[in-house]
């Protein structure tokens, strides 16, 4: 599930920006849990969300009760 929700932002076209983030939130968590590389654990734990999630959160925010 993981990685097809990653593959779904990442690897759509024209969504460079949205793959940078997702790749370098993979990444730092990598480093940071001592695996030096992706897998779906580290994407599991990546503080990513894609461009849907932030902005449910942000309407969520917004909208009060």
């Amino acid at each position: 599930m993981v990685v097809e929700k990653f593959r779904r932002y990442a690897g759509s076209p024209g969504r460079d920006r949205c793959r940078e983030s997702a790749l370098r939130a993979a990444a730092i968590a990598a480093i940071e849990t001592g695996d030096e590389s992706i897998s779906e654990r580290t994407l599991r734990i990546a503080d990513y969300k894609g461009p849907v999630e932030r902005r449910i959160s942000i309407e969520r925010q917004l909208v009060p009760g």
